[in-house]
């Protein structure tokens, strides 16, 4: 009994296949690789070239900053490049410009893909990392697949989590469960002593040169405070009814706090057309319609952000904006919400939260349908005041 509750608290998996399947290939991964662990000299860690793998989302991207900030310090004479999906590739192209940016498009989590595609990429990019003779790798996900990656590749120093299994590929590790924010976590894995660390963003000013003049393109006066609204999020369990953010959007216009500014991506559309006729000739639609520069540039002018748990809101939150985040029960909050002080969230808790699932399974969604637009709103009015 005492080791099934170990072999559950020390994976990420809930259903218990996975964590049996996962524990069975560590013991005889441990088995298999102890004469080599054996073997290993244990020597100063003095990188002179890095490779961060974050192949997830924007927001997975954003919470990773701070390690990467404080890697940068710590070894200020190393190269450090990265390896990263189509959603993270456009940020880290923007802060780090004497790093080499590799798009990873058909990696693991890809919907797009098929299994063939991602295996083949899967092999190719081994051979590719492999000639980028990389003396250290940090995945700061946890995945299986990416420590498989970094230790086939040849990296000799191989850093990350072990909840998803593949602990006896790292030669540094962080064990699960994780109780901290994801900053903190990501921050434990790189720093190397006890001192005391402060989590910090990197600043963004310089790297949005692009999207200066983003004011004039708006049409919107600077007299007039400028409220961001996302309605998206990665998947629908995170999502609150767009009907209820065209409606704070039309109180907004009727009680003349500023200009609500609809951002998203391209695919985001569909979540705000079926409300479209609802929303007040004062609002602005730029659903798809901005760059990423552009994006943080709006981001930037914002008075105030209004989201769900969401990228752009982790964006919001680098660069320092005020923010009312409705949170649901999908993810836990002390754990991935955004890293501000200037953040207000807004959740229902629920027995079932956090239940990292994609779609409710449920019939009515409580941890988010028993949110009203008038309890955010309080929130809005309270924040605009401040």
């Amino acid at each position: 009994m005492s080791k099934s509750i170990s072999v559950k608290r020390r994976y990420v998996f809930k259903k218990r296949w996975k964590r049996v399947a996962v524990f069975l290939f560590d013991v005889l991964g441990s088995f298999l690789f102890l004469p080599f662990r054996l073997l290993k000299r244990k020597k100063p860690v003095s990188p002179k070239r890095i490779l961060v793998i974050r192949v997830d989302s924007l927001g997975d991207g954003v919470l990773s900053l701070p390690a990467i900030d404080l890697l940068r310090k710590e070894y200020p004479s190393a190269q450090i490049d990265f390896l990263v999906s189509p959603h993270v590739q456009g940020l880290y192209s923007i802060l780090f410009l004497t790093s080499k940016i590799y798009l990873y498009e058909n990696n693991w989590l890809s919907s797009e893909a098929s299994f063939s595609r991602k295996l083949l990429d899967f092999f190719g990019w081994i051979g590719r990392i492999w000639d980028g003779k990389y003396d250290l790798g940090i995945d700061f996900r946890g995945d299986l697949r990416n420590l498989v990656l970094l230790a086939f590749a040849g990296i000799p120093e191989r850093w990350g989590r072990e909840g998803a299994g593949g602990g006896f590929l790292l030669t540094k590790r962080i064990t699960h469960p994780y109780t901290r924010h994801e900053i903190l976590e990501n921050l434990e894995l790189v720093r190397q002593d006890e001192s005391e660390i402060k989590a910090e963003f990197p600043k963004l000013s310089d790297a949005l040169s692009e999207g200066r003049d983003i004011e004039k393109k708006l049409g919107v006066s600077s007299e007039k405070k400028k409220i961001v609204i996302h309605v998206g999020a990665g998947y629908p369990s995170k999502r609150w009814s767009a009907r209820n953010f065209v409606q704070i959007a039309n109180w907004i216009q009727d009680k003349q706090l500023g200009v609500p500014l609809f951002i998203g991506t391209d695919e985001e559309r569909k979540l705000l057309e079926p409300f479209r006729e609802n929303l007040g000739n004062g609002a602005l639609n730029l659903i798809g319609r901005t760059s990423l520069s552009e994006l943080l540039m709006v981001l930037k002018e914002a008075d105030l952000f209004i989201g769900n748990d969401s990228g752009p809101a982790h964006l919001a939150s680098l660069l320092d904006r005020k923010m009312v985040i409705i949170f649901s029960g999908t993810n836990e909050q002390k754990r991935w919400a955004p890293w501000s002080s200037k953040a207000r969230i807004v959740s229902r808790p629920v027995p079932c939260s956090p239940c990292e699932e994609r779609v409710c399974p449920l019939e009515k969604q409580y941890c988010l349908e028993d949110i009203s637009a008038e309890q955010v709103f309080q929130v809005v009015e309270e924040v605009l005041r401040d």
